[in-house]
């Protein structure tokens, strides 16, 4: 008897099949939809602006009403001290201070000063009033409050003058020094007539300046 003819199948080995992976498309905006979400964007920060701006309004006009005011005020109080200048202090302050004992013969206002100062032409100084004379001069500052900063400021432009005498025109002359307010303050008369500056108060309802001399006329 024939045997019997086996086959031997082979083993099937099975592997579980890989997933396709889908890659997205990649999809650009368009420019109608960037323009609606810069509009949107934008209508909320307009938003948002406006309701700052309603909180603010309040304090922000009361800002402005008192930035007016203190302006118009700063205005008045500037006006007034022009027109005291121009009607007391230019007429009178010459022979007032020609009584004193100097001799000036002239009176320049709101005098600038100029020189070459390191090759360059530059503001040296400015003057309220300067009274000339043939052989001295006086640098005169006008305030309406007269305060001890004043004072000092003065004395180093008093310097200055010496410093660039050609340009200021106070060569071969002795420069005296003078303050003038509507207003003095206790510690700027002292610290003036202390550094041997005149302290000339403005009597505004008398039409007439006051004139303190310090116990020794400084020169500069």
């Amino acid at each position: 008897m024939a045997a019997k003819k086996t086959t031997k199948k082979a083993a099937k080995k099975s592997y579980p099949s890989a997933k396709k992976t889908t890659v997205p498309k990649l999809r650009f905006a368009t420019i109608e939809e960037l323009a609606n979400f810069m509009a949107e964007n934008h209508a909320k920060t307009e938003a948002a602006i406006r309701k700052l701006s309603a909180e603010n309004a309040k304090t922000s006009a009361e800002v402005s009403r008192v930035t007016k005011s203190l302006d118009d005020n700063f205005g008045g109080i500037s006006r007034r001290l022009g027109k005291l200048t121009e009607l007391v202090v230019v007429p009178k302050l010459r022979c007032d201070m020609n009584a004193q004992g100097h001799h000036f013969d002239r009176a320049e206002v709101n005098k600038l000063i100029r020189g070459v100062i390191g090759g360059r032409k530059e503001d040296i100084a400015e003057v309220d009033m300067l009274l000339l004379g043939p052989a001295e001069a006086m640098a005169v500052e006008i305030k309406t409050r007269l305060k001890g900063n004043h004072v000092k400021d003065h004395m180093e432009r008093l310097q200055d003058l010496r410093d660039q005498e050609e340009d200021a025109g106070v060569h071969g002359k002795k420069l005296f020094g003078a303050m003038v307010g509507v207003v003095v303050d206790d510690e700027a008369r002292k610290l003036a007539k202390n550094n041997g500056l005149y302290v000339v108060e403005i009597r505004e309802e008398e039409g007439k300046l006051n004139i303190d001399k310090p116990e020794t006329c400084r020169t500069w």
